[in-house]
């Protein structure tokens, strides 16, 4: 992932997303948690959940550690999963302006 940039990232569950009652996905470095994506924030189709980072998200991110994500959903039926934990590299931009 590159500061300053607008990634998609996508998660593909083992079921429909109509079974999903509620979705977070956690996005943090050192086991801080640098920024959260809710249910609002993503675009749920079949068995996919996807999310879109802003300029201002990957920003606060410190290009010299790893981003630590996790998905966690709740279901209809009370049932709460989460992912394992994966961790991506950040990349430095050579400018923090967010670009309008």
């Amino acid at each position: 992932m590159i500061r300053g940039t607008t990634p998609t990232h996508t998660f593909t569950i083992p079921f429909e997303v109509s079974e999903i009652k509620t979705v977070k996905i956690t996005y943090a470095q050192d086991d801080v948690v640098v920024c959260e994506k809710t249910m609002s924030d993503c675009e749920l189709t079949g068995t996919t959940i996807s999310t879109v980072l802003t300029q201002e998200d990957t920003f606060k991110f410190d290009h010299t550690k790893d981003v630590q994500i996790q998905l966690r959903i709740l279901t209809i039926s009370g049932q709460a999963l989460a992912s394992i934990v994966e961790k991506v590299g950040v990349s430095r931009c050579l400018d923090d302006e967010v670009l309008q």
